[in-house]
């Protein structure tokens, strides 16, 4: 196993829940809200509802780079790295085609999972977005972004 191939799979353990005891015993249908009082952690609006967060919206992981798909050249596609969201203000671009799915435009709401951590929601243009981000796509109707 490679260790690309090792860090994924401690990953998906740990999003899964294998690498610690579990605290509820039993399992939820991820696709309802909560029906059990003693799993809620805190009071929320009537409005609103405790949902599994897998249920609702899923995470869509950027891409990783190699130093020669990062180019200076200014009339490319910019590359969203999690230094541009906090300190950074040097920017790659890149003339790679990618699937839909690797490219946030405005208004998207992202997060960061690297060194500093939290969602936003994008006010840049279209960018190519790097695998320390998640683009966060959810069901309009049951989940405001804000």
């Amino acid at each position: 196993m490679t260790p690309e191939q090792l860090r994924a799979s401690v990953l998906q353990q740990a999003m899964e829940g294998k690498l610690v005891k579990q605290k509820y015993k039993e399992k939820i249908d991820q696709s309802m809200p909560f029906k059990r009082s003693d799993l809620i952690p805190y009071k929320i609006p009537e409005n609103w509802n405790w949902v599994i967060l897998g249920s609702v919206a899923s995470f869509l992981n950027g891409r990783a780079y190699k130093k020669s798909e990062l180019l200076d050249d200014n009339k490319l596609t910019p590359v969203l790295r999690v230094g541009n969201l906090f300190t950074n203000s040097k920017w790659y671009y890149s003339d790679l085609k990618l699937d839909s799915n690797k490219y946030i435009d405005k208004g998207d709401l992202i997060y960061a999972w690297s060194a500093s951590f939290g969602p936003r929601i994008w006010q840049g243009g279209h960018v190519i977005y790097h695998y320390h981000i998640w683009k966060v796509n959810f069901n309009k109707s049951l989940v405001d972004k804000k």
